[in-house]
């Protein structure tokens, strides 16, 4: 991943909205890829979200990760997918790197309530 700054306004912010710069970001995708303007604009979507749920809000979590870490913690954390199912007044939840890792968690966890097929 490379980044570079960017001095030009894209006309994309929100009103309102000031930035002190904006940086594009080159992302590798997977051989035979050819995104579409819907998956552009997702892409744009995502990072756009990334950057307002790293740096909104207080920082009172970086306080208690070094707290953590003075008490001999070793931390680590990043965003995850999250895959639910509902059924009957149950629910079951998993988390994974990758979609693809959250819904097999999920498929697992779902067999657990279920004996020979049946729920």
């Amino acid at each position: 991943m490379r980044s570079e700054e960017v001095t030009e306004a894209d006309g994309r912010r929100r009103k309102g909205e000031t930035m002190l710069a904006t940086h594009a970001i080159e992302v590798p995708l997977p051989a035979g890829v050819e995104p579409t303007e819907d998956d552009l604009a997702l892409l744009e979507s995502l990072c756009t979200t990334i950057v307002g749920l790293r740096y909104a809000g207080s920082h009172a979590w970086e306080e208690t990760l070094h707290k953590l870490q003075r008490c001999g913690w070793e931390v680590h954390w990043g965003l995850v997918w999250r895959a639910e199912a509902r059924r009957e007044g149950h629910i079951e939840q998993a988390d994974g790197k990758t979609r693809d890792e959250a819904f097999a968690e999920l498929w697992q966890l779902t067999r657990l309530d279920e004996v020979e097929g049946c729920p």
